[in-house]
């Protein structure tokens, strides 16, 4: 199973994830270092295009989210599975929570993704 990890990049949320996730392969936009908005959205895309599964964590203190909505949106309409942490909770996230998997700590999310991993790994 592939899951890309979509949120914010200052409070290195991801490595607690991919350690807590040992069976999991991640596609990780920590790794790529691209300052450029064209390469780094081009590079995030492709990532969404070759997951199964995208965990989005909107962290309380990320400021926008607009990058984890556009993610979330694109990998939806392309078919994949979208599990949201949203921590923020407010109005303008309503329909990022309203047709994916949400729960309200990463704890809980990386618990729901070691299971679908054993699942996946039966298939």
């Amino acid at each position: 199973m592939k899951v890309y990890l979509s949120g914010g990049m200052r409070s290195r949320w991801q490595e607690i994830v991919i350690s807590s996730c040992p069976d999991i392969h991640f596609i990780n936009p920590c790794d790529h270092g691209l300052k450029d908005s064209k390469e780094y959205t081009l590079w995030d895309l492709t990532g969404v295009d070759q997951c199964d599964v995208i965990l989005a964590y909107m962290e309380s203190d990320n400021p926008g989210g607009q990058g984890l909505c556009y993610e979330c949106g694109y990998g939806k309409g392309k078919g994949k599975l979208v599990i949201v942490v949203d921590e923020k909770m407010d109005k303008y996230m309503a329909i990022l929570r309203e047709h994916n998997t949400v729960f309200q700590s990463l704890t809980d999310a990386m618990l729901f993704l070691n299971s679908l991993a054993k699942i996946w790994r039966k298939k």
